[in-house]
């Protein structure tokens, strides 16, 4: 599911549920010229309708993430709309819905050029503030790779970084720009998927901020309030709620430089269903893989890669107890798969029934 789990486990029943980051009823899903997926909510189950529940959400396929949202709340919609699709012309962005008919063509059209216009204006200046290129993908002819993992999020889902002169040159290049002196962002310019820099976590035990030493190129995913952002950082793959006050303008010489860390994920494998019914993760196997991964340099066996994800395993070393105590113990060799199998946290699962349920799930919806 994309772009992650919370955005598809919308709970009607629940009142602390967040309609604005959750998709409640999608209706259809466009691309754009750069193969990035757009998402019509409309917001509305039954005739029930939900606070900014009904919204236009664009999918960066890239990261992963939410690019950007549009709310139609912001229109001043009449009461019963149902946002339904949309078609993009040469000039305006055409917003059809399903609750009130011709009543919307009628007497609301001026209001919502008026608003695609713009629409399609911050869409132009993605070039300038939200676009990176295309993070490079391992080669699927190398079977075995050498990677850093920097952000475990889950036991099969990680970000891993090359190891080589190109990705240190590259990573030595940002550091030096971000050591200067940087522009603070204006809480007026703050836009969901744009691009900037920040620190990583500032907060320490007694809830202080301090003044951060690094900063890093980061891309703004959520607003959390009128002071703080989430931000995901683009080479390292790790997610940090930092106040705006610490944000920067990054240079425009960064935009030129991809994405350093790629997804990835654990080939074949799920929670063990007997042990955690609920399907999810224990927290005691999701430290066993951080002691095992987490900011180590590893070699990983590349299985495939699909929609920007690396599907692969990780080679562990382990020591074989040896019968004879005069000798020392030898080295031998498992993966991070085996090993949580081994260990009663997963299970082995069909990996093409995985990628046939994913892609049943994109058509129905």
């Amino acid at each position: 599911m994309f772009p992650d789990g919370d955005w598809n486990t919308f709970n009607p029943t629940n009142s602390f549920e967040n309609p604005e980051k959750r998709f409640v009823n999608v209706n259809a899903i466009l691309t754009d010229s750069n193969d990035n997926p757009w998402v019509v909510d409309s917001g509305l189950l039954g005739s029930r309708t939900f606070v900014n529940g009904s919204k236009f959400v664009k999918i960066n396929l890239n990261t992963n993430i939410v690019d950007q949202i549009y709310y139609t709340s912001s229109l001043n919609p009449p009461l019963g709309f149902a946002l339904n699709d949309v078609r993009i012309g040469s000039r305006h962005a055409y917003l059809t819905e399903s609750g009130l008919g011709d009543n919307i063509l009628n007497n609301e059209i001026n209001v919502f050029e008026e608003h695609c216009d713009a629409l399609l204006h911050l869409a132009q200046r993605e070039t300038t503030i939200y676009s990176l290129l295309q993070q490079k993908l391992p080669d699927i002819k190398c079977q075995y790779l050498t990677i850093n993992i920097p952000t475990v999020v889950d036991v099969n889902h990680f970000w891993a970084q090359y190891i080589d002169r190109e990705t240190n040159a590259q990573m030595k290049q940002i550091n030096e720009i971000l050591s200067r002196q940087l522009i603070p962002l204006t809480l007026t310019s703050i836009e969901i998927g744009m691009m900037c820099a920040a620190p990583f976590i500032l907060q320490t035990t007694t809830n202080q901020f301090v003044k951060p030493s690094q900063y890093y190129r980061a891309r703004i995913t959520h607003r959390i309030d009128n002071v703080t952002v989430e931000v995901f950082f683009v080479n390292w793959g790790n997610t940090e709620q930092i106040p705006i006050d610490q944000l920067r303008i990054l240079d425009a010489s960064l935009l030129k430089i991809a994405p350093l860390v790629y997804k990835c994920q654990l080939r074949s494998i799920r929670p063990n269903i007997a042990r955690y019914p609920l399907n999810n993760w224990p927290i005691q196997a999701v430290n066993y893989v951080c002691s095992l991964i987490l900011e180590h340099q590893v070699e990983a066996e590349i299985k495939s890669i699909a929609r920007y994800i690396v599907n692969c395993d990780i080679l562990l070393d382990i020591q074989l107890n040896n019968r004879n105590q005069q000798k020392p113990n030898e080295i031998g060799r498992t993966t991070l798969r085996q090993s949580l199998i081994n260990k009663g946290f997963a299970d082995t699962s069909n990996e093409e029934y995985i990628f046939e349920v994913k892609i049943k799930f994109i058509n129905l919806i």
